[in-house]
């Protein structure tokens, strides 16, 4: 079960069904523990990951997820993920006509993390695709607990 508290993000499991023995054997059966808890007072970057790709999760979503302060950031202890116009950025023109938006990336923190469905590397107007005309985040916990 998932609870989530202005200005902390919980993740609250019932004990029996926990993997791990040595958290059954101390907790009460039935009782929920925390596994998880983040309090936001900074955006930890090594316990989240931000997801980079434009894939659109297989059903063509017209928005791209990337590593950018103006889709995600903390403030006041509450995490932010608000949409951008990708207009905003490159352009309306160049939504649909010959542009090649690229998220390979050079460093780990922008490096694309997802190619299916041209999630790394998209040009507009070929086959009368277009740019992801939104922007916004998607942050995981992976390879953090």
């Amino acid at each position: 079960m998932a609870r989530i508290v202005p200005g902390t993000v919980q993740w609250v499991v019932v004990a029996a069904m926990l993997a791990l023995s040595a958290t059954r054997a101390t907790a009460a059966p039935n009782t929920p523990n925390m596994i998880f808890q983040d309090e936001f007072d900074t955006f930890n970057l090594t316990r989240w990951k931000h997801e980079i790709t434009m894939g659109g999760g297989g059903n063509w979503e017209f928005e791209m997820y990337h590593n950018n302060r103006s889709n995600s950031f903390v403030n006041a202890s509450v995490l932010h993920i608000q949409p951008t116009f990708t207009a905003d950025v490159i352009g309306e023109a160049n939504l649909k006509s010959g542009y090649t938006m690229d998220l390979w990336g050079a460093d780990p923190a922008s490096m694309c993390t997802g190619n299916a469905f041209y999630g790394c590397s998209r040009t507009s107007g070929a086959g009368g695709n277009y740019i992801n005309p939104i922007q916004s985040a998607r942050v995981r916990t992976a390879e953090s607990f």
